[in-house]
């Protein structure tokens, strides 16, 4: 007697088998899915952040204004001509002096700023924003000021270039080498190879390694993805995943991770989110022991290791686990390069918002500086009571110090006893018994020491244009 095929059997069968095939296709699910979050991580391409308002304008707009209001004698020293051979370098004049060093390597900068504020006609009626200053005294203390502010702009500007750092990019590059070393395993790389992301791409075994797990986040997905098998889907039926041999490059078995994975990435890397995905990692991770060690994988696998083959198709972490210091998720290479991605960012994002606060005071400073010139243009900067007050204080200053001198020169010698020692101490005499300040001798005649070109004097001379710049831009 025949038997019906019993059709609830079946279909409880059928769905048996259908469950099984469905969990053999995506055994990796979810194991991909968090390598897909790491690589997103890993891929990110920061970009160099831009400070606004830009430091080095405000700072060069500064320099031509305190170009524009500068002496007469000190532009005098500068030719803008269009056809002037050597115009931005030291005069000959200039050279062989105290100051040349120094002047040397400012007076390009010098002659920018000139250059610049003459193009622009600073204090030319044609500026409507910066028409001339009509009164010398005006044009003096808006001189003095501006010169201040352009320090403490300078200032400013010298903060900014150190939190920029060598690179200029707030730590970008720094920061993208580590990614990309995280992701394929060497600065500079967008896309993997052997040998930097993998050992090899002959086959699964090769390529795979326990000793090479965690050299690469594109390494460790090629190895948990594409197997020996002739078509694997541990990793989902959505990818296009393929079987590992000699003939397989790096891009194609790379392709279908990328392909796979969402497109999606964070708008800024930060420690928590790498911490983040680093937890889901661990937490992902299947430990086993075979009496004598240890054995860690992420993946599938029915017994202590990964071949590539459909039931262990995994990536052995197991060397990354041995007992000692530094071990565990610490160890794995991509782990250690993401962490140090995600500090030098939480650095740079820091340092990026201090270089702005900086650079919004510098802008303050010009603002400023732009009011002064106003003022000096209305004849309102300075009073004629200032002008007055300035110079008694600066009599009183001058009779103050030559008072204190005197008596300073006095002390000194009367301090000395001794009839030799005193007459080798500058300005005194033993006189009468004691040790005195020695009175100078007037002649008829002009003391060489005391003209505008010669003797101690002339460095009054030098002197004078370097002061100017000292004030033009230091």
């Amino acid at each position: 007697m025949s038997q019906r095929p019993n059709t609830a059997t079946a279909a409880t069968a059928l769905a048996l088998v259908i469950a099984s095939v469905d969990g053999a296709q995506d055994s990796n699910g979810r194991q991909h899915s968090i390598l897909c979050r790491l690589l997103a991580l890993a891929t990110m391409q920061p970009q160099v952040p831009k400070i606004t308002p830009e430091t080095d304008d405000l700072v060069a707009t500064l320099e031509e204004l305190n170009f524009s209001t500068s002496d007469q004698r000190w532009k005098a020293n500068f030719n803008f001509a269009a056809n002037a051979e050597k115009a931005s370098e030291l005069p000959d004049r200039h050279k062989n002096q105290p100051y040349t060093t120094e002047w040397t390597a400012l007076w390009p900068r010098w002659y920018r700023a000139g250059k610049a504020a003459s193009d622009a006609g600073l204090g030319q009626a044609t500026n409507k924003e910066y028409p001339p200053i009509a009164d010398p005294i005006q044009q003096q203390a808006a001189h003095a000021a501006i010169s201040r502010l352009l320090m403490k702009a300078t200032a400013l500007q010298q903060e900014i270039s150190k939190l920029k750092r060598a690179s200029g990019d707030f730590g970008t590059a720094a920061i993208t080498a580590e990614l990309q070393t995280a992701a394929y395993g060497r600065p500079g790389a967008t896309a993997p190879d052997a040998p930097h992301s993998i050992p090899s791409l002959h086959d699964w075994d090769t390529g795979c390694t326990k000793q090479s797990a965690g050299t690469s986040l594109a390494g460790d997905a090629m190895c948990l993805c594409n197997g020996d098998e002739t078509n694997p889907k541990e990793c989902g039926v959505s990818g296009n995943w393929v079987q590992w041999n000699s003939q397989k490059t790096a891009e194609a078995l790379f392709a279908p991770v990328t392909e796979s994975c969402p497109g999606g990435k964070p708008d800024k890397l930060s420690g928590a989110l790498v911490e983040a995905a680093l937890a889901d990692f661990t937490a992902a991770l299947t430990e086993k022991s075979t009496g004598t060690e240890k054995v860690v994988v992420l993946g599938t696998t029915n017994g202590n290791k990964c071949d590539g083959s459909a039931a262990k198709l995994c990536v052995d972490y197991s060397d990354n686990f041995k007992k000692g210091p530094g071990t565990g998720v610490d160890k794995i290479k991509w782990a250690k390069h993401l962490r140090n991605a995600a500090e030098l960012a939480e650095k740079s994002n820091v340092d990026v918002n201090k270089a702005h606060t900086l650079a919004v005071l510098a802008q303050a400073l010009k603002i400023e500086a732009t009011g002064v010139y106003t003022a000096a243009v209305q004849k309102s900067l300075v009073t004629p009571s200032d002008v007055k007050q300035q110079a008694n204080d600066s009599k009183a200053r001058e009779q103050t110090q030559g008072i204190a001198g005197n008596q300073k020169q006095q002390n000194t010698c009367q301090e000395e006893t001794d009839k030799d020692k005193c007459t080798e101490k500058n300005g005194c005499e033993f006189k009468d018994g004691e040790c005195k300040t020695k009175v100078a001798e007037t002649t008829g005649g002009t003391d060489a020491k005391n003209t505008n070109t010669t003797g101690s004097n002339s460095f009054v001379v030098k002197k004078a244009p370097l002061l100017l710049a000292v004030l033009l831009l230091v």
